[in-house]
């Protein structure tokens, strides 16, 4: 919020539905998941909005990495700033990564928050 207030920037609230139904049906899904994600990020850029900053929301569906990727690129973004889990070593292999492909795929500032 002090980075956004201080630059004046608009915030654009991304995340990705993961479940089966998000990954088949995309943006028609209907399932629980995409419906709570939903109403989880609205009343986030709720919150953000009050603070005095512009929010948008945004879903995407399916792949992760290829979804940040693919509404960094649409909303021409100029920084992405992401949670991490803090994995490491074998729980990469395990868990996945979203940051590393992530990273090596666009071509602004990334910011890994854990």
């Amino acid at each position: 919020m002090p980075l956004a207030k201080q630059h004046n920037a608009d915030l654009f609230l991304f995340h990705v539905v993961e479940s089966a139904g998000g990954s088949v049906y995309g943006e028609y899904t209907l399932d629980t998941e995409a419906r709570e994600d939903e109403e989880s990020l609205a009343k986030l850029a709720v919150a953000l909005g009050h603070r005095g900053v512009e929010v948008e929301t945004f879903l995407g569906y399916g792949n992760v990495p290829d979804e940040l990727i693919r509404l960094s690129t649409e909303n021409v973004i100029d920084v992405l700033i992401m949670g991490g889990h803090g994995h490491r070593g074998l729980s990469d292999l395990v868990f996945g990564s979203t940051v590393a492909p992530v990273r090596h795929r666009l071509n602004i500032p990334i910011m890994v928050i854990r």
